[in-house]
């Protein structure tokens, strides 16, 4: 799943991730689509931290990210 970009002060964005970075899997899940990525995130306990295996730049990076709270818009 490609990164358009990421919310300032969000989880992505203080562990680093940006735009272009394509998330491969989420805590060894795969993440082909924003529904997979979500259902993965949502199976996760607020404050968490997980692994997001991310290729940038034709490197594949081990990035951990804690998990915050989904905005009201992605709940849905």
């Amino acid at each position: 799943m490609l990164v358009a970009g990421v919310e300032p002060g969000g989880p992505a964005h203080l562990a680093g991730l940006g735009e272009w970075d394509m998330v491969i899997a989420v805590d060894g899940a795969p993440t082909p689509s924003v529904q997979a990525l979500r259902r993965q995130i949502r199976r996760t306990p607020v404050g968490a931290t997980v692994p997001f295996t991310v290729l940038r730049g034709g490197r594949l990076l081990q990035v951990p990210v804690r998990v915050g709270e989904l905005p009201a818009a992605a709940r849905r």
